[in-house]
């Protein structure tokens, strides 16, 4: 039963990649989720271990270099939204969820939402749910 959920996890980082013009890398314990960094390498970005259905996050953009303000110019704040609701829909299946602000590096998502500081963004450091709520 486990191995199925494994596949199915596979399969939604395949699809997941392909809607978001990532790419995967298969290994020997799952899959990764490659995002391009600013020497146009495909670098592991997301890490799904299908062994133990765990995650490995490589870092955000500062540390990976992924810097989308600069190597995705198609990518928006509505579509990092949305990449990451995708990705938490999957995530669910093993019971992790990611926060945007674990993907993406500050100084980058400022670039990309056109804003001063990035955790007065709702929408990267998570309090937009907490408002609505109130």
């Amino acid at each position: 039963m486990e191995m199925d959920l494994a596949n199915e996890i596979i399969i939604d980082f395949k699809k997941l990649a392909k809607k978001y013009n990532f790419k995967t890398r298969n290994n020997k314990s799952g899959i990764s989720l490659c995002a391009k960094n600013t020497d146009s390498k495909w670098e592991d970005w997301i890490i799904y271990n299908s062994i133990d259905n765990s995650i490995i996050l490589i870092g955000n953009t500062d540390q990976c270099n992924f810097w989308f303000c600069n190597t995705r110019p198609d990518i928006t704040p509505d579509i990092l939204i949305n990449f990451t609701a995708d990705l938490n829909k999957i995530m669910d299946k093993i019971g992790y969820e990611v926060e945007m602000r674990k993907l993406i590096d500050p100084e980058d998502w400022q670039e990309i939402a056109h804003i001063c500081d990035a955790y007065d963004d709702p929408r990267y450091s998570g309090s937009i749910e907490e408002e609505e709520e109130l």
